[in-house]
């Protein structure tokens, strides 16, 4: 069937041309051959990731050099688990219904299309290698945190509390519902496995609201998905971030990696990227400033009625939910890896910091 590409050996110029969108037709008119080049293994890869090298007929109008596709893992158990959460699903609607609707930057999606005879999708987006990738581990600068606040704040206003949240609901679910309903079950069942790791790493602060978090996690998602909601990243972090130049040396944002976009108070995004995406030294002396800057864009674009004191305390919500999200994918993941432990170091040490910083602990009792 025209349009169902299930490997990347399926992939050829007359598929490409087929499933582009009219509009970017002419693009690929004289495309004469696709190969592709494996990328991005490693921490949180639930899509396996190809750049493709296109060449064109002599004479024919020249389209993109390279793309990049994202197909389903072939890893069946990584598949498995992505397709119970939706993600697939969820990254093509994002890319097909959401993405026009903001005036953010990210990758062009040329095919967006997702198969529920399989369960399986395909993107293929413009290849922005050119760009300077976001590092969890080296922590965004100061420039950058504050262009990746004011960026996700676009989205956030955008979609504040609009009625049409409501028929996304079935593919972007509210937090809580859908793919996170039994969260605190598997949380149970994670932090025994991951605990082992905060050894030397965390506070017995941390580790209190670790042991206390699976029996805590499910009510607060339902609180952070009480009006006023938004649409949420859900994973905005350095990692899914790039930052490209434009024309007078300024950075502009990018943003990637839409796959657990979610329906909650857009702290949920705030909290995380501060509290592990920037060190710990930074976060301390910007923090507030930053928060207000977020807050300022979210009122200059028209949001009303969140005033700063209930920012804050949904941000430090958000932090703690962040939480939940590193013990259920640390305990599922190689630690012993350098990259992963690595990360997962950094993540550990600078929520802690944050927890103790703001007594966060006593958001549990």
């Amino acid at each position: 069937m025209v349009g169902i590409v299930q490997a990347v050996e399926d992939l050829d110029p007359g598929w490409l041309r087929s499933v582009v969108r009219p509009a970017d037709l002419a693009t690929f008119s004289g495309l004469t051959s696709v190969s592709a080049e494996r990328l991005a293994e490693g921490v949180g890869i639930a899509t396996d990731i190809y750049r493709l090298h296109l060449s064109y007929a002599p004479g024919a109008a020249m389209g993109p050099a390279t793309l990049v596709m994202k197909l389903p893992s072939s890893n069946p158990d990584v598949r498995v688990i992505a397709e119970g959460a939706g993600i697939y699903q969820r990254e093509v609607l994002f890319y097909r219904e959401i993405a026009p609707t903001v005036a953010l930057r990210m990758p062009k999606a040329y095919v967006a299309e997702f198969y529920p005879q399989t369960r399986g999708f395909v993107l293929v987006m413009e290849d922005l290698a050119s760009a300077v990738d976001g590092d969890q581990v080296a922590g965004l600068p100061l420039e950058h945190a504050r262009l990746a606040l004011n960026g996700i704040a676009a989205l956030h206003a955008k979609w504040w509390d609009r009625p049409e949240l409501r028929a996304l609901e079935a593919t972007i679910p509210p937090f809580g519902e859908g793919p996170w309903r039994g969260t605190g079950a598997r949380l149970a069942a994670a932090w025994p496995v991951f605990e082992r790791f905060l050894d030397g790493r965390a506070s017995p602060a941390l580790r209190r609201i670790g042991a206390r978090m699976a029996a805590a996690i499910e009510p607060m998602m339902d609180g952070l998905a009480q009006a006023p909601r938004t649409l949420c990243h859900g994973d905005f972090r350095a990692d899914n971030l790039m930052f490209a130049s434009q024309d007078d040396g300024r950075p502009t944002l990018i943003i990637l990696d839409w796959q657990w976009a979610l329906q909650a108070r857009g702290a949920v995004d705030v909290g995380y990227l501060l509290s592990m995406s920037v060190t710990t030294a930074l976060r301390r002396a910007h923090e507030d400033d930053l928060l207000r800057g977020y807050h300022d864009s979210l009122l200059t674009d028209g949001v009303a009625d969140y005033p700063y004191e209930m920012l804050r305390h949904d941000y430090f919500r958000g932090v703690l939910v962040g939480f939940f999200q590193v013990i259920q994918a640390g305990a599922a993941i190689d630690l012993t890896q350098p990259r992963s432990e690595s990360l997962f170091d950094c993540a550990v040490r600078r929520l802690d910091a944050t927890v103790l910083d703001h007594g966060l602990e006593a958001f549990l009792a």
